[in-house]
């Protein structure tokens, strides 16, 4: 165990009391006022905003050269990359009630939401009761599983009415995926078919198109420039540009739901634009509405044409796939489209669909630095003091291929990804509560198997169960840590807050569920596999105990019913 974890085996071996300091933790060289920045330049080839594979490979070399937890100083920003998911748990462990959101370190925008007064964007990107307010709508409406199964028919729609012209954008198949990803997401929020990838398209849709696609550009080369927030760059052209261009993408997207508004009016509920339906439901009103669709139009365009592409490039690398996968699109969908039915199991009807998409995942995440936010107070990683305040990221890239973690991580292989794979590596998962209450687990580090719970929170625990692929346990002071893969319920962020004084809890193969000491029950996980209870939250008061097959909750009553 302590060859596969180096760092546990460093952080063992010296007394807790001697914690190094930020200077000691490993990495490379710092020059005076520039930092790392000569270094990190000759990794990513040069001054511009490093493209993603090059970020990948700038990281990746780090993590091979330093370890599992180094620094990066760049133009006297101290950040401290990890490598293990148990020492950034300790981010959010600390994040008190509610997690940061994660747009929390985009300084650029969130100055623009000041300037501007956009309260509710700085509530969704930001922390606390403002960003869980906005968190809940967007769960609610925008989404959760089941919502978005119902945005098939203006996907399929929109693909339609693009494939055709997939020929004429052979030279640049990424503005065809972008330009697909705008009208699906357009049809979808604003009701609007705007065809911008076929010869159709309005020159104002284009513009809002190129106009959003810079915004996101900008917003990259704000975040490797943070010297670029000081006053005396307040008119470089990266902050202009971008001041211009999202003011434009926001201005355009407002109007387009005011046009939503107007010809949805005699509609029928279930043919109304999502986000006309958030304001039907009073879920929040109209100003608020609009920073939200803004920002999610922003952060939705990129992500799904970032995934598209590598999902695009990879089968195109490996033919072998590539036909795999179409034969059995074929034998599913036929020349049909995908239907609410086949989504709703695509882990049984679409099994190598899904599993490519998550080896593509796997081999080539949206980022390699998933995530990044501010130490929310001074904590010790792996030994190293680190001060609240300093950025801290974990790189998911290298740990996903590290072939210390996963076989043959070079290898394009959807089929570990397959019910099979994933049911014989099961087999090698295990748990054990011991005496002391403590717990021990091990097997595949993707399910909960290896050790990245830290040991300390892992105390005095009571019970715990296991999913498909994660595992929750029960501890005596009555709060629920769950962790594995978020796929099968690990991830409890929005309920968090709710899992206190809990008696009891309860699994299916992709959920969970907890009984609270008042009788209440709280649940988490894939709402088609009891995740969500929300329909049945007025009957299930005074509840005793709970049952579970791998697809549903049962509850009894204290009256026996």
């Amino acid at each position: 165990m302590m060859r596969a974890f180096p760092g546990v085996r460093r952080r063992l071996s010296r007394p807790f009391s001697t914690a190094l300091g930020l200077q000691d933790i490993p990495g490379p060289k710092a020059w005076p006022i520039v930092g790392a920045l000569p270094d990190f330049v000759s990794r990513v080839d040069g001054m511009s905003a490093p493209r993603g594979p090059m970020l990948q490979k700038a990281h990746d070399e780090y993590y091979k050269e330093f370890g599992e937890i180094y620094r990066l100083n760049l133009v006297g920003e101290n950040s401290v990359m990890v490598c293990r998911p148990d020492l950034y748990m300790q981010m959010y462990r600390n994040e008190g009630t509610y997690p940061v959101g994660g747009a929390d370190n985009l300084w650029i925008i969130k100055r623009w939401a000041e300037e501007q007064n956009k309260n509710t964007y700085l509530g969704f990107s930001g922390r606390g009761e403002p960003w869980r307010k906005v968190r809940m709508v967007v769960q609610e409406d925008i989404t959760g599983p089941k919502t978005a199964r119902t945005y098939l028919p203006y996907i399929n729609e929109a693909t339609r009415l693009a494939s055709p012209h997939m020929p004429s954008f052979a030279k640049e198949p990424n503005q065809f995926v972008t330009r697909l990803a705008f009208d699906m997401f357009s049809a979808l929020f604003y009701g609007k078919q705007m065809k911008t990838a076929s010869p159709s398209a309005r020159p104002e849709d284009l513009e809002f198109v190129a106009n959003t696609v810079q915004t996101f550009n900008l917003l990259g080369k704000s975040v490797f420039n943070g010297h670029l927030k000081m006053g005396i760059f307040k008119n470089h052209h990266v902050n202009r540009s971008f001041k211009t261009s999202w003011q434009k993408s926001y201005d355009y997207s407002c109007q387009l739901l005011e046009e939503a508004l107007e010809n949805s009016q005699d509609m029928s509920a279930d043919r109304k634009p999502y986000i006309v339906r958030v304001l039907d439901r009073q879920s929040m009103p109209l100003d608020e509405v609009k920073e939200v669709a803004a920002s999610v139009l922003l952060a939705g365009i990129d992500t799904t044409t970032s995934v598209i592409n590598w999902n695009l490039l990879y089968l195109a690398m490996n033919p072998d796939k590539q036909e795999i996968l179409r034969k059995e699109l074929r034998e599913v969908l036929g020349s049909g489209d995908l239907t609410d039915e086949i989504a709703a199991n695509m882990k049984s009807k679409l099994p190598y669909l899904r599993a490519v998409i998550r080896e593509t995942h796997r081999v080539a995440p949206p980022s390699s630095i998933m995530t990044q936010r501010a130490a929310p107070c001074d904590l010790e990683l792996d030994g190293y003091k680190v001060p609240e305040g300093t950025q801290v990221g974990f790189n998911v890239y290298s740990l996903q291929n590290d072939p210390k973690y996963v076989e043959d991580p070079s290898q394009f292989k959807p089929e570990r990804w397959l019910p099979d794979a994933v049911e014989a590596r099961k087999g090698t998962e295990a748990e054990a509560v011991r005496g002391d209450g403590s717990v021990e687990s091990w097997g595949h580090h993707g399910y909960g198997g290896s050790f990245f719970m830290e040991k300390e929170m892992l105390q005095d625990v009571r019970q715990v169960k296991a999913s498909y692929g994660a595992f929750a346990a029960l501890l005596s002071d009555g709060t629920v840590l769950s962790w594995g893969d978020p796929e099968y319920g690990s991830d409890n962020l929005d309920v968090r807050s709710q899992l206190t004084d809990v008696v009891q809890i309860a699994s299916t193969d992709y959920a969970f569920a907890a009984i609270r000491k008042d009788g209440s029950v709280v649940t988490w996980g894939d709402f088609d596999y009891g995740g969500d209870s929300s329909a049945v939250k007025d009957q299930l008061q005074k509840v005793r105990s709970i049952s579970s097959t791998s697809e549903a909750f049962a509850a009894i009553l204290e009256d026996g019913t």
